[in-house]
C-alpha cells in the first residue's frame, strides 16, 4: 500500500528543512561560463546525483533531485528563490559520498532507481504543490535495484542495469520492463532482457537506443516484444565506454557520450540502420581529461551536456557533422579528471531554466541563451597537383578553434561569436597559409576551400654536448615535434651529431637527452631551409621522465600485469578509477611506465600472482656530494574478497646493499592519485659507482585485490653541492613556516634586518629573488608566494644587511 506521511519521513523532512535554511547559498564556482547566467544555487545535504524536472496542473515548475537520503522536490517557478516542498526518504539510504538515484515522470508520478537494493521508489506527485507527498517502494518480481530507468511516450517502463533479490550476472542485468499506465502506483510486469548489460536507454516507439557501457557500444533493438528483444544495429562508440545516448525526434541522428577523461560526444547519421555513419566528435575542453556524463537534446538543434568537472556545456548540433560549443557554466571548483562535479541537466522546462544536480554543491538553476554558432568548413588541396590533403591544422588564430583535415581534404569547425577572423592552414611539407579577415556569422556556414604550395625539404643538424665540458655527447637523443601531428626521432652519432634529414619548415619544440645528463627542451623553434646547425647543451645527472627509452628493465614472476613504458590508459575498477589515465604534468612528453597498460576493466589488466619490478639503468654518485632522488608513483590496491593487502615498494642499491626506501599500501586517501617522493640516497645506503633504483609491487592471491601502479618523473639531485656554507646563528633567529608549504612561506627574523631573499633549488641555483620593500610582504612576517613553483625541494636564502647569509631548506607540496 502507499504510505502516507511517517515519522520517517517526518524525521528527514524537518532535518532537511534545517540544513536547507543553514545552507541555501546563491553562487558560482567559476567565471569562465558563457551563455548561460545563474539563478540560484541551494546546497542542502552532502551528496547529489540525477534530476528531472516536473511541472504541475497550474504551471508550477519543479526539481527532483536525487541525493543520499532519497529525492528533493524543490519549487523553481521563481528561478531565483526555490522552495524545498518536501523530502522523499529512500528505504535504504545511500552509504558514503557517491549515490545513485535517476528519476523518470509519468502520469504526475515520479520513478526512482537506486543502487541500495530498495527497488523501485514511487512517488505520487498528484497533490503538488503541497508538501503531502505519498510514495511507497515497489518490489514485484524479485526486484531488488537498478541503475537507470526511462518511460517512454506510451507509457513504458523500462529498468535498466537491474538485478533481482535472487541475483543475476552483471551480464545479464539488462533491462526489466513495466507497463504503468493501469495503475501508475502499482506498475504490470511486461517482461525483461537479460542478454547484456545496458547501463542507460532510451525508447522511442519500439525502438530501445541502448548504452552497453562494459561492451563499448551503443545497440538497438526492436522492442516490441518485450521478453524478445531484436538486435537491429551495434555502434562502438570512440572511447569503447557508452555512457548514453539521444536520438533526434526522427530518428534521423543520434548523439553518444564516453563516460572517460576526454570521452566526447559523438554524432552518428542511423536514418539507414544497415549503414551508420559516424560524423563528428566533440568536447568541452579538449585535452583537461574532464569526463562527459548525460546528453540531451534540446528541439534537436541543441545538445544539453553534463560534464563532471567542466559541468554543463550546450552543443550547436543543428549540423551533427560539425558540433560547435555555444555556452557552459562550470557548477565546479575543481578541473580535469574525475567523477565528480555535474551529475545531470534537465533542459526542457516551459520556463526554458536549466536544473542542474551538483554532486557536491546541490542544485543550480540556470537561464540559457541559445545561440547558433558561426560554422566554417571546406577542402584543401594541393596547389600544383589538386590533390586532396589530408591532416591540414585549421586553426581560428585568436581564438584557440582548431580542426584539421580528413582523408577526403575535407575541415569542419566554428565558434559562437560571429566577427572577422584570420584563418590560417598549416600541414608538413606545405608552406602555411593564412586567409585574413573572413566574416563569420551566427546560424550562417561559410564555404572557404584553400590550396597550400608544396614546400620543400631540407637537411639540419643538431649537436649535443655536456653544458659544463663542451664535450659531445655519444648516442643522444633527439626529438622534434610541432606538437600538432608532426613529430620524429634521431639519434646521435659518435661525435654528439644528430643529422635530421628531410625537415620540413615549421616551428618544433625539440627536445635532447641520454642517461647521464638531463633532458632539455627548446621550444618553439622555426626550421626553415636557411636554418644553421645547432647546439644543444645538457648538464650532467641522472633525469628520466620516459620521454625516452633509457634502458629501464621489467622484470618479476606475477602472470600479468609487467611494467610497461606507454601513454597511460585509464582502466576502472567499478566506479572507481584505478589506472588514472594521465602522466605526471610537470615533466616532458607524456609517457610514464605503468603495469599492464591494457586499459578498460582493471581485472584483465592487473598484477596477477606475482611481483612487478622495475629497475633502472646503472648511475654512478661516487663522486656526489649529498644526492637525493626525487620520483613520481600511484598504486592502486581494491576490490577482491578481502582487506586489501598488496603493496608497492621502493628500494636503493648501491652493488652491496639494497635499502627499502618506502612502502605503500592501500590509502583511499591517495589511491590512483600521483604522489611525489623525496628522499636523501645516505640516510639508506653508502654511495658507488653501481647505483639502481628498484620499484616492486606485488600481488597476494590470497584475497584477490586489483593491483595497479605507474611510476614517473625519475631525478637525481646533488643537493647543497652549489650552496656555500652559511654563517651559524641561533636556531631562534629565524623561522619559516609551514614547512612543508604550499602557497605562502612565512619568514620571522627575531633581530636581523634583511635585504634580500632568494629562492634556490637543490642545485643552488637562483630561481627568484625578492626585497622586503616589495608590496608582495607583510608588515610584519615576511611572506613568500611560492605557489607558482612545482613539488619538490628548495633552500631559502636570507641576505642580512650586515653582510652576513642564512640558509634553510623547505619543501613545496
Amino acid at each position: 500500500s502507499i504510505l502516507k506521511t511517517s515519522l520517517m519521513k517526518k524525521f528527514f523532512f524537518n532535518l532537511f528543512i534545517i540544513i536547507f535554511l543553514l545552507k541555501l547559498t546563491v553562487s558560482k564556482a567559476q567565471t569562465a561560463d558563457f551563455n548561460l547566467t545563474l539563478q540560484s544555487n541551494v546546497n542542502w545535504t552532502n551528496a547529489y546525483s540525477n534530476i528531472w524536472g516536473y511541472v504541475d496542473t497550474v504551471g508550477n515548475e519543479y526539481a527532483l533531485v536525487g541525493t543520499w537520503e532519497g529525492v528533493s522536490i524543490f519549487n523553481v517557478t521563481d528561478p531565483v528563490n526555490p522552495v524545498l516542498v518536501s523530502s522523499v526518504p529512500s528505504a535504504q539510504p545511500a552509504s558514503g559520498t557517491i549515490v545513485w538515484r535517476e528519476i523518470k515522470i509519468f502520469n504526475k508520478h515520479a520513478y526512482v532507481t537506486n543502487e541500495q537494493d530498495s527497488a523501485l521508489l514511487i512517488i505520487n506527485l498528484t497533490n503538488l504543490p503541497s508538501s503531502n507527498i505519498s510514495y511507497h517502494h515497489f518490489f514485484s518480481n524479485d526486484l531488488k535495484r537498478a541503475h537507470t530507468c526511462f518511460v517512454d511516450e506510451n507509457g513504458i517502463l523500462y529498468l535498466f542495469g537491474f538485478n533481482t533479490y535472487n541475483g543475476l550476472s552483471q551480464a545479464q542485468r539488462g533491462a526489466m520492463i513495466f507497463d504503468l499506465n493501469a495503475d501508475p502506483d502499482n506498475p504490470t510486469y511486461l517482461g525483461q532482457y537479460n542478454g547484456n548489460y545496458i547501463h542507460d536507454g532510451f525508447v522511442r516507439g519500439d525502438t530501445l537506443w541502448a548504452a552497453e557501457v562494459y561492451q563499448g557500444r551503443l545497440e538497438v533493438f526492436n522492442v516490441s516484444d518485450p521478453n524478445n528483444f531484436v538486435s537491429l544495429a551495434q555502434i562502438t562508440t570512440p572511447l569503447a565506454f557508452t555512457h548514453n545516448s539521444w536520438p533526434t525526434h526522427d530518428n534521423h541522428y543520434t548523439f553518444t557520450t564516453d563516460e572517460k577523461p576526454n570521452g566526447p560526444l559523438a554524432s552518428y547519421d542511423v536514418a539507414n540502420l544497415g549503414n551508420i555513419s559516424h560524423l563528428d566528435n566533440a568536447r568541452s575542453n579538449p585535452g583537461s581529461n574532464s569526463a562527459i556524463h548525460n546528453v540531451h537534446l534540446y528541439n534537436d538543434d541543441f545538445a544539453v551536456v553534463s560534464y563532471y568537472r567542466d559541468g554543463v556545456v550546450i552543443f550547436d548540433v543543428s549540423d551533427p557533422s560539425n558540433i560547435i560549443e555555444v555556452g557552459a557554466y562550470d557548477t565546479y571548483a575543481g578541473s580535469g579528471q574525475g567523477y565528480d562535479g555535474d551529475w545531470g541537466v534537465y533542459p526542457w522546462l516551459p520556463s526554458h531554466n536549466l536544473i542542474i544536480s551538483d554532486m557536491q554543491s546541490g542544485l543550480f538553476v540556470l537561464a540559457p541563451h541559445y545561440q547558433k554558432a558561426c560554422r566554417l568548413q571546406g577542402v584543401v588541396t594541393d596547389t600544383f597537383s589538386s590533390a586532396l590533403l589530408n591532416g591540414v591544422m585549421v586553426q581560428i588564430l585568436s581564438q584557440s578553434v582548431y580542426d584539421s583535415t580528413d582523408f577526403t581534404g575535407v575541415y569542419k569547425t566554428g565558434l559562437v561569436n560571429q566577427g572577422l577572423y584570420d584563418i590560417q592552414f598549416s600541414h608538413p611539407g606545405y608552406f602555411t597559409k593564412v586567409i585574413h579577415n573572413v566574416q563569420l556569422d551566427s546560424a550562417q556556414t561559410v564555404i572557404l576551400n584553400v590550396q597550400l604550395v608544396p614546400d620543400i625539404p631540407f637537411d639540419i643538424t643538431i649537436t649535443v654536448n655536456d653544458s659544463a665540458t663542451g664535450d659531445p655527447i655519444p648516442n643522444a637523443e633527439v626529438y622534434l615535434t610541432d606538437n600538432f601531428q608532426y613529430s620524429f626521432s634521431f639519434t646521435a652519432d659518435a661525435s654528439g651529431v644528430a643529422h635530421l634529414n628531410q625537415i620540413y619548415t615549421l616551428s618544433y619544440d625539440i627536445y635532447a637527452g641520454k642517461w647521464g645528463h638531463v633532458t632539455r627542451k627548446l621550444s618553439s623553434v622555426l626550421l626553415d631551409s636557411s636554418s644553421l646547425g645547432f647546439a644543444m647543451a645538457l648538464p650532467a645527472g641522472y633525469y628520466d621522465d620516459f620521454l625516452y627509452d633509457f634502458g629501464w628493465t621489467p622484470s618479476g614472476t606475477a602472470s600479468t600485469g609487467a611494467w610497461e613504458r606507454a601513454v597511460p590508459v585509464e582502466t576502472v575498477n567499478g566506479n572507481h578509477i584505478s589506472n588514472p589515465g594521465v602522466d605526471v604534468t610537470n615533466d616532458f612528453g607524456s609517457k610514464c611506465f605503468v603495469t599492464d597498460n591494457g586499459g578498460g576493466n582493471a581485472a584483465d589488466h592487473d598484477v596477477d600472482n606475482g611481483s612487478a619490478i622495475l629497475t633502472s639503468p646503472v648511475f654512478d654518485l661516487s663522486n656526489s656530494y649529498d644526492p637525493r632522488i626525487n620520483c613520481y608513483k600511484w598504486f592502486y590496491d581494491g576490490g577482491g574478497s578481502g582487506v586489501p593487502n598488496d603493496s608497492l615498494k621502493l628500494f636503493i642499491s648501491n652493488g652491496d646493499s639494497t635499502k627499502l626506501i618506502d612502502y605503500l599500501i592501500a590509502d583511499t586517501s591517495t589511491l590512483s592519485q600521483w604522489l611525489y617522493e623525496d628522499f636523501r640516497i645516505k640516510d639508506f645506503v653508502e654511495l658507488s659507482n653501481n647505483m639502481t633504483f628498484i620499484i616492486r609491487t606485488a600481488d597476494q592471491s590470497t584475497t584477490g585485490n586489483i593491483l595497479e601502479a605507474g611510476f614517473d618523473r625519475f631525478e637525481v639531485i646533488d643537493t647543497a653541492k652549489n650552496i656555500s656554507v652559511p654563517e651559524i646563528f641561533s636556531e631562534n633567529d629565524f623561522m619559516i613556516y609551514p614547512n612543508p608549504v604550499s602557497d605562502k612561506l612565512s619568514i620571522i627574523s627575531n633581530q636581523f634586518e634583511i635585504n634580500e631573499i632568494e629562492i634556490m633549488d637543490v642545485l643552488g641555483r637562483g630561481m627568484e629573488t625578492f626585497h622586503p620593500k616589495d608590496n608582495r610582504f607583510q608588515t610584519d612576517d615576511i611572506v613568500v608566494d611560492v605557489s607558482r613553483f612545482s613539488a619538490g625541494v628548495f633552500f631559502l636564502r636570507l641576505k642580512l644587511k650586515n653582510g652576513s647569509v642564512w640558509i634553510s631548506k623547505f619543501v613545496k607540496q
